[in-house]
């Protein structure tokens, strides 16, 4: 399974809601819109890749590797 990085805000507010115990419907909405947000940030990346094809992305690695040098 990939790993997904969220920000510090989010990880905060995640740990005071589950952990702490600072459970209320504000902090419950921001929470679930965040999460909403980056899963949508997900499929989107994911919807994007899958359409790329293998030619394209040895180009791309060209490019970058070529770019480094």
């Amino acid at each position: 399974m990939k790993q997904v990085q969220i920000s510090e805000e989010l990880f905060s507010r995640l740990y005071g809601f589950h952990v702490l115990g600072k459970q209320d419907a504000l902090q419950a909405q921001i929470i679930c819109d965040q999460l909403q947000e980056k899963m949508d940030r997900i499929q989107a990346r994911a919807e994007y890749s899958a359409g790329v094809t293998p030619e394209q992305q040895r180009k791309r690695q060209q490019r970058r590797r070529e770019r480094r040098a």
